[in-house]
């Protein structure tokens, strides 16, 4: 699936530093706080 967001410019520059400090790609960087995102919510949703 692919979704197109349009983000702020300052998001958009410390998003790009966070992946090049973690020495990961961009997308993994979104992947992976997303992923974190839905597990917390589930986490919440199920108690």
């Amino acid at each position: 699936m692919q979704i197109m967001i349009d983000l702020p410019l300052d998001l958009e520059q410390d998003l790009i530093q966070q992946a090049a400090q973690s020495n990961i790609p961009l997308q993994t960087l979104i992947l992976q706080a997303l992923h974190s995102l839905t597990q917390s919510t589930a986490a919440v949703t199920s108690t």
